[in-house]
């Protein structure tokens, strides 16, 4: 696992063989189906953790822990799921940037903690640069990612420059190769959230979902995760 402790220290991301058997996750994507996580005409579900069963014993599994915890002293846990889904239907881009939020369980007055704002009714806020940077975000590949179908863009590294101004990402996209991170179907991603990324638009008529696990941690200064 040195090559992915390395990768994900210095590059802020690694791209991972399949983890999972085919079988696993065909299980778990007939679940998400039946709980209505790929139903946009009713109101979406803030964090599948919270309705799939099937979903946590994957996001806790022995060996993804010891992935997740490759990069820090922190024992890390599972705090939020969610699907990224990108189809002719249901098509969408987002411009690089970095993750700079956390949902919580209520507004405290922690230094540090700023810009709060409320998110489909759920509390979120900027912590500090230390917390997010101990954060990992996972993301599974449902199907096969590339550049046809909206592989995710990254600048290898930039989750070291710390939180960034517009100007600064703007800046820094202008004048470094990004790296496109094709995936194959059941394959994961680990990625920091400082990384400055970016999501196409897909030009493909076939899916591009991706689940997205969120792992945090306790910090010990009496913040709550969302539940």
């Amino acid at each position: 696992m040195s090559h992915i402790q390395n990768a994900l220290i210095d590059e802020g991301f690694v791209l991972t063989d399949i983890l999972f058997e085919p079988r696993v996750l065909e299980n778990l994507l007939f679940n998400l189906e039946g709980i209505g996580a790929f139903n946009y005409e009713q109101p979406q579900i803030p964090n599948l953790l919270k309705a799939s069963s099937q979903l946590v014993d994957i996001a806790t599994n022995k060996t993804l822990l010891k992935l997740v915890d490759l990069t820090t002293a922190e024992k890390m846990f599972p705090v939020k799921a969610f699907i990224l889904d990108k189809s002719t239907a249901n098509n969408w881009e987002i411009p690089w940037h970095q993750d700079l939020k956390i949902a919580v369980k209520e507004r405290t007055g922690l230094s540090g903690y700023l810009n709060w704002s409320s998110e489909a009714g759920i509390l979120h806020v900027e912590p500090p640069v230390e917390v997010m940077d101990k954060l990992l975000t996972l993301r599974i590949h449902l199907d096969a990612c590339d550049i046809k179908n909206a592989a995710i863009h990254v600048i290898p590294g930039s989750h070291k420059l710390g939180i960034l101004s517009a100007g600064q990402i703007e800046n820094l996209v202008a004048n470094t190769p990004p790296y496109i991170c094709c995936a194959e179907k059941n394959s994961i991603m680990l990625m920091k959230p400082l990384l400055v990324h970016y999501s196409p638009k897909s030009n493909s008529v076939g899916p591009r979902r991706i689940l997205q696990i969120e792992y945090g941690y306790d910090t010990g200064n009496g913040m709550e995760w969302h539940e």
